[in-house]
């Protein structure tokens, strides 16, 4: 393991950026490193018995999953405090974890207008929690862009078929000239028997009872 050595105050304001970006992505490594030392320990000591749930906060609550495999460390510290990515990365096969910790970038599918497919990359240190759904699910835990767009077009055709839905709710309610039927628009009906009789189990009541009692005062009323 890599020890670290520190710029002081002076030598950080007198660096250059490229100096600072290189000595950033050289304490970013030994911290992955860290950690992965830190996955050793807390392993053996979990196989000890020894009780380490009041260690189960900030970077230590990934400990587990680096000490496991289930977690390639570098995005720990890559994408850290954005825990609703680490928590989908951590759910895809190292491999994929791997190669994302290189290019932190993933295939990304947008629809069109015409539910034409647009594909991009997503860039993963400035994704949000919607498009961290749509890439990281399913079977795998990783969907690839044709599994994208076929997420994308169903979820469209049910926003659609919720909007259809919604129009019905506002259909005209009118009754048949026997009043034997409840229509609804201009075709579709239901007996107001069948009605009545649903209404009463619903409520646990007998309203042909009560509307046969109360009737005539109805009728008197109107």
């Amino acid at each position: 393991m890599n020890e670290i050595t520190l710029f002081n105050a002076n030598q950080i304001q007198s660096a250059s950026i490229d100096e600072l970006k290189q000595e950033l992505s050289r304490t970013l490594k030994v911290t992955s490193e860290y950690l992965v030392y830190m996955s050793l320990i807390w392993s053996e000591l979990n196989k000890r018995g020894v009780d380490l749930s009041a260690l189960r906060s900030g970077l230590f609550e990934y400990v587990p999953l680096i000490a496991t495999n289930q977690l390639n460390p570098d995005l720990v510290i890559e994408f850290a405090g954005n825990k609703t990515l680490i928590s989908a990365l951590s759910r895809i096969p190292l491999e994929q974890q791997n190669w994302i910790a290189k290019t932190k970038q993933v295939p990304f599918v947008e629809i069109g207008e015409n539910q034409e497919r647009i594909e991009k990359s997503l860039d993963l240190t400035k994704a949000k929690a919607q498009q961290i759904y749509q890439v990281f699910g399913g079977e795998t835990g990783f969907r690839d862009v044709n599994q994208q767009y076929v997420l994308l077009v169903n979820k469209e055709t049910a926003k659609q078929k919720r909007k259809t839905t919604g129009r019905t709710a506002y259909r005209t309610v009118g009754f048949s000239q026997n009043r034997e039927y409840m229509l609804f628009g201009d075709d579709a009906k239901i007996k107001l028997d069948t009605v009545i009789d649903r209404l009463g189990e619903l409520y646990n009541v007998d309203l042909h009872e009560i509307l046969s009692r109360y009737s005539n005062e109805l009728k008197n009323k109107k």
